[in-house]
């Protein structure tokens, strides 16, 4: 970024020749990346009805932007070959690309899945009221793509291959290495995708402990 004063004074105190050259660009600092914790996500998901849950999972568990969930179909989610397809269309970067169907991602969304139509029928405006309550009612402050970021994050801790994440996560490597890389543990990580949910009592249980 540069500010008038940063190019007054210097191209006033230099040689005039080459104005251009006398310019100090100031650094800006980067955002910080907003992430929820596993904690945060056991809540959500606890609490979430299921017309939202499906949109909330893909998020969590496959990385999917907010966007990008509200587009995605049913038969997008490839059961059997354990994949996502986001068609071109429906991405931020229009690329396709295939996301992995973790463990986690299928205990939870399986059950709830449907042969074929939208995952989210209604309007962007609905689905972002509807996170607004879960919000409320879960007691967590929303982050802006925080399920996405906190996936990318902990993808990452466990295979520790920055191109491939960036592959699955619609990316470049580059972007991922500057923002994600060393957020969270292996055990963080391992607390993330180890979340299940107990169809029986309908609570959710948690393969490592959350604290």
């Amino acid at each position: 970024e540069i500010t008038y004063g940063d190019w007054s004074s210097d191209v006033c105190s230099s040689d005039l020749t080459n104005p251009i050259a006398a310019i100090r660009a100031r650094k800006v600092a980067r955002s910080e990346i907003e992430a929820f914790t596993p904690k945060e996500l056991a809540a959500l998901l606890n609490t979430a009805g299921v017309d939202l849950l499906p949109t909330l999972l893909l998020g969590a568990f496959a990385g999917l932007r907010v966007a990008e969930a509200q587009r995605l179909r049913w038969d997008q989610i490839h059961w059997e070959e354990r994949h996502i397809v986001v068609e071109a269309s429906g991405a931020k970067t229009a690329r396709r690309r295939t996301v992995p169907i973790c463990d986690a991602l299928r205990d939870w969304l399986l059950p709830i899945s449907k042969k074929s139509g939208p995952l989210w029928p209604g309007s962007v405006w609905d689905h972002s009221k509807l996170q607004r309550r879960l919000s409320t009612e879960a007691g967590i402050p929303w982050k802006d793509n925080g399920l996405r970021h906190a996936w990318i994050s902990s993808r990452l801790a466990q295979i520790q291959n920055e191109n491939q994440v960036a592959l699955e996560a619609g990316n470049s490597p580059a972007m991922i290495h500057r923002h994600y890389k060393a957020l969270v543990t292996q055990r963080e990580a391992d607390r993330w995708f180890g979340l299940r949910p107990d169809n029986q009592q309908g609570r959710l249980i948690a393969m490592t402990p959350l604290r």
